[in-house]
């Protein structure tokens, strides 16, 4: 007791003096939680400091080694006056946010420092900052009588118990952030032993998050902090390479702890043994890194001597949250690679990055194995390692090569094994047939070994495995690689699978385009293998036919769905004719590398013809071509190119070696075109100029009228010139048509993704980008329920401009009757420039879209009518739009989409699904696992995904789910969705809004010069909290007028997570507010639901004539007043009733109607003055002006 100046005493009690309440309210005056705030304005409410040196409260930004927690916090016991209390307890506990870091205790059981109401003495020196210390670091101003606040900042990591007691209250007990994987009995660390690199760290470098728990008797409250871990320097971990879904290189240092040192797998880069990644597929680079990154760029791409550099430099993208961003992936297109080879060979990645800590990569340039001192933090805390890039990866692009291992699984429908032939025989069998056919056409590029397995049992006759909803490339494939599995047979290693049977059915021989998941024993679970089916009396024709499609070749027959007039190639491909041992087209080899440009990488070459421009035409140009059959060094096809990626092919076919059984010989012409989808025409022979249909003599020969090609539409024109048995004469004539042009859009890939279409979702205020390209990369979420952006953009390729066609937009959602697409918008183009005008131009068509529930919906741009058009299979695109969050809950919440199947056939189908993405520790349910559609219809079914328990918080992942169906005898795409999965923190936030009308401030009212008493002007409070607190968030809270237009005001919530916003409005009629927490990397999206106030239109008819009986009764008043006053005594009851209705009528104005104080005051004294001067004027007052003149002169 006494004056804070003077000596005084500081009374204490043994427990805490709210402990003996019972009462909630007595227990907690304030009913708030305690606050994490700057209580010694020192800066910060939370620091990580130097556990050795927790008392200088010097920050350690990033944490690195020993850390101290230092947190401000107290409990507000008064909403009025400055009264503040310790928390009754503090505490903490870490969430990871790196993936394999682990969290420091949970938010179930975190560390508490001490529970204030349990044991009381001793506590001085194990908690809290020494007065002394802290009051001299406090500013000028603050020095003297506040050094209170020192009382009110904890250590909060002093403590190795959860229950507050003071026996668990330890000094020496801090968050070991450099703790060693698999040491160390402590949750913190403090016990471990030193992690000798990142790999072995139970704290892998990079951002967690530290939940600081504040408690009184009723409430806790937990705050988020992020706290940047960094004890070592960042490197490349690890680097995949894959060409389309097959794995190509792959390289790793991975920790070895006997040895102590970092080792890579493989020890050596060996350029000549390197898988290759085909020319005529995407090449998707992922690089990992050791810790989030917060930039990553691959600076060269560096070919060996002789091959010629990439065109472009890929751009590293990673789709995780900014704070954990430790893998990147960048694409090289199959558009950047050159058809004619002059890009196979080895290719070096130069990669170089910095880390969220700023610190540059570690150098590498070398496989030599490394320790710990490359790296990690010396005695110092200074990062060791020589800074720079890494050099060391690479991978090989080049043509289809190489032995293709094959594992072949015998099955059989009887007890007893088939008798002939053996399974030894028919392997030799098959790998003979398969050497012999693609010895010849690859031109010795590719060999096959088959590895063989069986007899195997299957469980049911082969035809069952062929009635629908079944097919035997999934349902047959997948009983026999179980069936070798369970007899101990390994093929997690297989790529290419094919399986035998001894029962003849309908059509035995199927196989995959590219790879399709079976499920596998082994972890993972699955494994992408190109597989096929055949029996034991498949035709060598039959099995040579299938292992094409197996290793990358496409059908080219017309499939059933697909109307033509003729074959589109008929017997000059083994592709389209399965029953023949025919070559494949020369456009097929050069799409997989056996033909090429240079003749670097196969010795047999392509000669390409450029398209040239409108004035420089090629004039009787000669070309020589050798048969395809002849290996040899010479031109075997000249590809005339008409557009991007659409040539005319002419190569020189005759009747000898595997061509033997070709119906005619000569030059065969054919259109070919990459943006047509196999079984449609991707590659179409152009008839000779007789008899057509049967495409048997459509070959061009020497003798007219078969000697020309003339397209006038292109401009090409091709005449054979001779012909013999060893070559082929051609002369070219090429004249480009001033008025052709190429409109296209950029064709979606196998997610269904174009970067021609996007959403511009609005902002809280509804409005959008002025500029849609800033947003065409942005991959924004829509907003549900509120008006989106799509839009679709259009280029022109070609030489001349394209004038009057259509652009249309047309959008598919779910659910819809009968499934159709409808109309967005349906613009007409006026003009849209070519290449010789101005390369850069484009055309953006817009649609508004308001979705309502699954976002899930198919956006479709297409371009119509384009005249002098070259190539009209690129004129249209599809987007699929899915975008979900998940959020915890201990386990995350599974994500479920539905969406719809069409059924393009006139027969019933089946559709079997297919993810891509899936990380291996999720799992999935899909409903139904295989769709039944009818002829034409639509089907529906959905995916359900569950991320793992231990998934990486803030993390973001990509899952496509795709639909096949059986056709003829391989696997179609029907379509795919993409899913954008975050996972993020739940959160929810309340509202409430009052309207209060009432008197106005004459001196803030901006309504002054309204010549009416009655003023309209009322506030919207609109107040809420999130839950759980988030502290210092941003809220915005969106006011909509009663004419439709919003205004969105941002507020930040306070220590508690509540915030509170007040808006000034006029307009009468209803307003609607609703309050947005908008989603973070880490946090989903809150909204609360409208809510509707409504605002008076106005002054009503019952406050204006309150008004003008108050103004009436005014004047009555002071009249009889007046006559009181004049000795009249009748005139004091009148004078009494007037001035009480007076009084009565001018309460229910000011507290019922909402009225201009400074009107109001002004309407009451003109009153005033007019019954004045009525009083002196007229004869009614006795004793009072020209009434008191009357009274003298008489």
């Amino acid at each position: 007791f006494g004056n804070a100046d003077s000596h005084h005493v500081h009374w204490g009690m043994r427990f805490h003096n709210l402990e003996r309440f019972t009462a909630d309210a007595d227990r907690d005056p304030h009913n708030t939680a305690p606050v994490v705030t700057d209580t010694n304005s020192d800066g910060d409410d939370f620091i990580g400091v130097d556990a050795a040196a927790n008392n200088h409260a010097t920050p350690r930004e990033p944490a690195w080694g020993n850390v101290d927690f230092l947190v401000d916090a107290f409990d507000d016991m008064s909403p009025t006056k400055n009264l503040r209390a310790a928390p009754l307890c503090s505490g903490y506990w870490i969430q990871a946010g790196v993936e394999d870091g682990e969290n420091v205790r949970s938010a179930a059981a975190p560390y508490r420092l001490l529970n204030f109401n349990l044991e009381k003495t001793g506590y001085r020196d194990l908690f809290g900052i020494e007065n002394d210390v802290v009051y001299t670091a406090l500013p000028a101003d603050l020095l003297g009588e506040n050094i209170w606040g020192t009382f009110l900042t904890w250590i909060v990591t002093n403590t190795q118990g959860s229950d507050g007691a003071l026996a668990n209250v330890d000094s020496s007990q801090f968050w070991k952030t450099d703790a060693r994987k698999g040491s160390g009995a402590e949750p913190n660390g403090t016990d471990a032993l030193v992690a000798r690199e990142n790999q072995d760290a139970r704290f892998p470098d990079g951002t967690y998050f530290v939940h600081l728990i504040v408690e009184d008797f009723i409430h806790s409250a937990d705050y988020v902090r992020s706290v940047l871990v960094d004890n070592s320097r960042p490197y490349v971990r690890k680097v995949t390479v894959y060409s389309g879904a097959r794995l190509v290189y792959q390289a790793f240092w991975e920790w070895d702890a006997g040895a102590a040192q970092l080792a890579i797998q493989p020890a050596t880069f060996d350029a000549a043994a390197a898988f290759t990644a085909f020319r005529t597929q995407d090449i998707t680079l992922e690089i990992e890194f050791s810790e989030p990154m917060s930039s990553a760029t691959i600076t060269a791409v560096t070919p060996a001597a002789g091959v010629t550099a990439l065109p472009t430099i890929p751009t590293l993208i990673s789709t995780q949250p900014e704070h954990a961003r430790t893998i990147w992936r960048g694409l090289i297109s199959n558009l950047d690679i050159d058809d004619n080879g002059s890009h196979d060979g080895v290719h070096m990645l130069t990669i170089d990055g910095t880390d969220s800590a700023g610190n540059a990569l570690l150098q590498i340039n070398n496989r030599n194995p490394m320790g710990p001192d490359h790296h990690n933090r010396n005695a110092a805390g200074v990062l060791q390692g020589t800074t720079g890039t890494d050099t060391i990866h690479g991978f090989r692009i080049g043509p289809l090569e190489g032995t293709i291992p094959v594992t072949a699984i015998f099955m059989k429908t009887t007890a007893a094994d088939p008798v002939t032939p053996t399974v030894a025989a028919k392997a030799m069998a098959i790998e003979q047939a398969l050497n012999t056919y693609f010895n010849e056409v690859s031109y010795a590029e590719i060999d096959f070994a088959v590895t063989t397995y069986g007899w195997y049992q299957l469980n049911h006759a082969l035809n069952w495995y062929e009635t629908t909803p079944r097919t035997p490339l999934i349902d047959l494939v997948q009983e026999a690689v179980d069936m070798a599995q369970s007899n101990g047979v390994d093929i997690g290693n297989t790529d290419y699978l094919l399986v035998v049977t001894d029962e003849n059915v309908s059509r035995p021989e199927w196989s995959t385009n590219g790879a399709w998941p079976y499920t596998m024993a082994a972890a993972p679970g699955w494994r992408l293998m190109a597989a096929g089916t055949m029996n034991l009396a498949s035709s060598d024709p039959r099995i040579t036919n299938l292992a094409g499609r197996m290793v990358g070749l496409i059908d080219l027959f017309a499939y059933p769905e697909v109307t033509t007039a003729r074959p589109f190639v008929g017997p000059w491909s083994h592709m389209s004719d399965k029953e023949h041992n025919v070559h494949v087209l020369g456009w097929e080899k050069w799409r997989v590398g056996w033909l090429d440009e240079t003749g670097a990488a196969t010795g047999n070459t392509v000669t390409r013809v450029a398209k040239p421009a409108v004035a420089s035409p090629i004039v009787n140009q000669n070309y020589t071509i050798r048969p395809m059959d002849v290996d040899n060094n010479d031109t075997k096809t000249v590809a005339v190119e008409i557009g991007d990626r659409l040539y005319y092919m002419a190569e020189y076919r005759r009747q000898q070696n595997l061509d033997t059984d070709l119906p005619d010989a000569g030059v065969v012409i054919t259109k070919t075109n990459d943006y047509v989808n196999q079984g449609e025409g991707p590659a179409i022979i152009q008839e000779s100029a007789i008899t057509s249909g049967d495409l048997d003599d459509a070959p061009h020969t020497t003798t007219a009228p078969r000697n020309v090609f003339n397209d006038v539409g292109s401009g090409v024109n091709i005449e054979v010139t001779a012909m013999s048995a060893g070559e082929a004469q051609i002369r070219l004539n090429y004249t480009v048509p001033p008025t052709e042009n190429d409109v296209y859009v950029v064709r979606q890939d196998n997610r269904w993704k174009t970067i021609d279409i996007w959403v511009d979702a609005p902002d809280l205020a509804g409005n959008f980008e002025a500029d849609p390209l800033t947003v065409i990369d942005a991959n924004e979420k829509p907003v549900v329920g509120e008006l989106n952006k799509v839009y679709g953009r259009v280029r022109n390729q070609g030489h001349a401009d394209a004038t009057n066609f259509e652009v249309h937009l047309d959008i598919r959602e779910p659910w819809a009757a009968g499934g159709p697409f409808r109309s967005l918008n349906v613009v007409t183009v006026p003009l849209l420039q070519g290449q010789d005008t101005n390369p850069n131009a484009n055309f953006i068509i817009s649609g508004d879209w308001t979705p309502s529930g699954d976002v899930h919906s198919c956006v479709k741009l297409t371009a119509y009518g384009v005249a002098n058009d070259v190539n009209p299979a690129n004129n249209w695109t599809q987007e699929n739009i899915s975008e979900f969050t998940t959020t915890t809950g201990s386990p995350f919440a599974p994500v479920t989409t539905r969406f719809e199947v069409e059924n393009p056939f006139d027969e019933t189908i089946t559709a079997f699904f297919k993810l891509d993405g899936l990380p291996e520790s999720w799992s999935y349910i899909m409903t139904p696992q295989r769709l039944t559609i009818g002829p034409r219809a639509v089907g529906s079914a959905q995916v359900t995904l569950q991320p793992a328990e231990a998934a990486p918080l803030c993390s973001r992942e990509t899952v496509t789910v795709s639909a096949y169906t059986p056709r003829v005898d391989t696997l179609k795409q029907l379509g795919a969705i993409t899913l954008q999965i975050g996972l993020k923190n739940s959160a929810a936030i309340d509202a409430e809004t009052t309207i209060r009308c009432g008197q106005i401030d004459p001196k803030t009212s901006t309504r002054l010069t309204d010549m009416t008493v009655f003023d309209r002007t009322c506030t919207l409070t609109t107040e809420g909290c999130t839950t759980p607190p988030q502290p210092n968030a941003q809220v915005g809270v969106i006011y909509t007028a009663p004419d439709g237009t919003k205004q969105v005001r941002y507020v930040t919530t306070d220590a508690n997570g509540c915030y509170t916003d007040t808006v000034t409005v006029t307009n009468p009629g209803l307003w609607e507010t609703q309050v947005v927490l908008e989603e973070t990397d880490c946090r989903e999206e809150a909204r609360t639901p409208p809510q509707s106030s409504k605002l008076p239109g106005g002054a009503s008819l019952l406050c204006k004539m309150l008004w003008l009986l108050m103004l009436i009764a005014l004047i009555a008043a002071i009249i009889w007043f007046a006559r009181w006053r004049c000795d009249i005594p009748s005139a004091r009851l009148p004078f009494i009733i007037a001035l009480a209705i007076t009084l009565a009528l001018g309460w229910l104005l000011v507290t019922r109607c909402d009225i201009n104080l400074c009107w109001f005051w002004l309407s009451v004294a003109l009153a005033v003055i007019f019954t004045l001067l009525f009083i002196i004027f007229a004869p009614f007052v006795p004793c009072i002006g020209r009434c008191k003149e009357m009274r003298t002169t008489d």
